[in-house]
């Protein structure tokens, strides 16, 4: 795609990924920023109000125009829901575009019917405007009649435009399931069932769990690449991602994890990676690392306008920082600490570094009063090589803002 470039991912080998330099990305270098990210969680109310929707069968786009608001919001449980027993296969897709990623999401209904819900790994618009879909997707009845496929039923496959004039069955996995089910009501399965797609680039590996259960049937890994078939060549670059449901009333989607999306936070600190469950709580996720960024990317975080580099040994480094600044009340002999090597990298002296600190003026005669002032009647500022400390001298609190330029 116009505007990426290849990145090596295998020293002494040409295998490659091909992706944009800046990935923008929740990654934090100290406390504070840390606390501010933990405060963004994007919830299925962001995806109800804010994703397109589709409508498809045969070959009209979209199909049946009512069937697009067939959904509601359910805000005490951040669910999103489709209310209909649709005849069309319908579905949301991200406003942004993504190439690489993991996304898992748990699926499940409240209703007894047995047909298709699932995961939309690429949503594609070609350039006569016409919508394609690739799809991972769960079938509670192997004898389904009006879900069959190139003649064939499923359980769990990977399906191209799936519902239009020219589906096309992508990979069957329902043989690798150790369950094959036939005329399971959803309702019946109050734990529904887990997918996580993988996506690099061209490939896409896929896995699913048993029905009634989220624990992730290794055996049953789907792979494709765009590459192998012609009508796959519309998904490859950047794409949408999202959730589908065909005749299946009540579907829903929770324990939703997309790891290039927001409620993911990389502390470069520790190494760290926080992500949200479904509530917005953020915990560690041991399974994952700074080395899911990819070497060699610039990240960039939209909120504080910081940016990094992943170097080739994996370490991510500050990049571009000339100034920090930071207000903050300090109380009588309290001090500040700034990290140098946080806040400028690792090789920066703060010997060197000019710092600014002043105080806001709160005497009621002053002509300045309210205005900051300079500190140095009242404050101490104090460097060495990596750090710089302002200490209030004063009696009393007193509100600092302080300045420091590389």
């Amino acid at each position: 795609m116009e505007g990426q470039v290849p990145f090596i991912n295998k020293n002494n080998a040409n295998t490659m990924e091909v992706d944009y330099i800046v990935t923008e990305v929740s990654a934090v270098d100290n406390d504070t920023d840390l606390a501010i990210a933990k405060e963004v969680f994007t919830s299925n109310r962001e995806i109800f109000d804010q994703w397109g929707r589709f409508s498809h069968s045969g070959t009209a786009q979209p199909a049946n125009a009512s069937e697009l608001t067939a959904w509601k919001y359910d805000s005490v449980n951040d669910l999103v829901i489709c209310t209909v027993n649709s005849g069309t296969y319908i579905g949301f897709y991200s406003d942004k575009k993504y190439d690489t990623y993991v996304h898992q999401a748990t699926m499940a209904s409240a209703d007894g019917d047995d047909d298709d819900i699932g995961i939309l790994i690429a949503f594609a618009v070609d350039a006569n405007g016409k919508e394609h879909t690739l799809s991972a997707i769960r079938c509670a009845n192997l004898n389904q009649t009006h879900t069959i496929v190139n003649g064939e039923n499923y359980n769990w496959a990977i399906i191209y435009n799936h519902k239009q004039s020219n589906a096309k069955m992508i990979a069957n996995g329902t043989s690798l399931l150790t369950t094959q089910v036939t005329s399971q009501g959803w309702s019946s399965m109050p734990n529904g069932t887990t997918i996580r797609v993988h996506r690099q680039g061209d490939i896409i590996e896929a896995v699913t769990s048993e029905f009634n259960s989220t624990v992730l049937n290794q055996n049953t890994k789907l792979t494709v690449d765009l590459k192998s078939d012609p009508v796959l060549a519309v998904f490859r670059g950047p794409q949408s991602y999202g959730y589908t449901s065909h005749s299946q009333n009540q579907s829903t989607y929770k324990d939703i994890y997309f790891s290039d999306a927001a409620n993911v936070i990389y502390d470069i600190r520790t190494g760290n990676v926080w992500v949200a469950d479904s509530n917005g709580n953020y915990t560690i996720d041991s399974s994952k690392s700074l080395t899911d960024l990819g070497k060699g990317r610039i990240l960039s975080n939209a909120t504080t306008g910081k940016m990094f580099f992943v170097q080739n040994d994996g370490k991510v480094v500050p990049i571009g920082r000339t100034s920090f600044r930071k207000s903050v009340t300090l109380a009588a002999g309290a001090k500040l600490t700034i990290d140098a090597h946080e806040e400028f990298g690792p090789n920066v002296n703060a010997r060197n570094l000019l710092v600014q600190a002043t105080v806001k003026d709160t005497d009621s005669a002053s002509p300045t009063r309210g205005m900051f002032i300079n500190s140095e009647a009242v404050a101490t500022v104090g460097k060495d090589d990596r750090y710089i400390v302002v200490v209030n001298e004063y009696t009393a609190s007193l509100e600092f803002d302080v300045v420091v330029l590389r």
